[in-house]
């Protein structure tokens, strides 16, 4: 695995750990609503994270790498994750398929 690849799997791997405790009440409230695409608000992923590589001490530090480089943009993009910014505010947003295919990733 190269750097890359690293960080966008150190991103992933918080994403999913903030899935594993939050994931079944996402995928209840998007059945519910019929939702096809899903924002979750990055500032809820924060205590999931864990700084496995030192130069990122903090989950904005890795997000704000990942704006920064297009390559690292089109890798979590192909994994079907994207951020975006909203009123300052950092969000991932995926199809709601992608999420619950990410929670059962989990699972297995």
């Amino acid at each position: 695995m190269n750097y890359e690849e690293e960080l966008i799997e150190i991103f992933m791997k918080t994403l999913r750990r903030y899935l594993e405790k939050h994931g079944e009440k996402i995928a209840s409230m998007t059945k519910a609503t019929g939702q096809k695409r899903i924002k979750i608000a990055l500032r809820g992923l924060f205590w999931f994270y864990e700084a496995d590589i030192p130069e990122y001490p903090k989950l904005t530090m890795l997000i704000e790498e990942i704006l920064r480089e297009p390559k690292l943009l089109k890798m979590l993009e192909q994994k079907g994750f994207k951020i975006i910014t909203y009123e300052n505010e950092y969000y991932i947003e995926a199809s709601v398929e992608k999420v619950l295919g990410l929670m059962s990733k989990e699972k297995e």
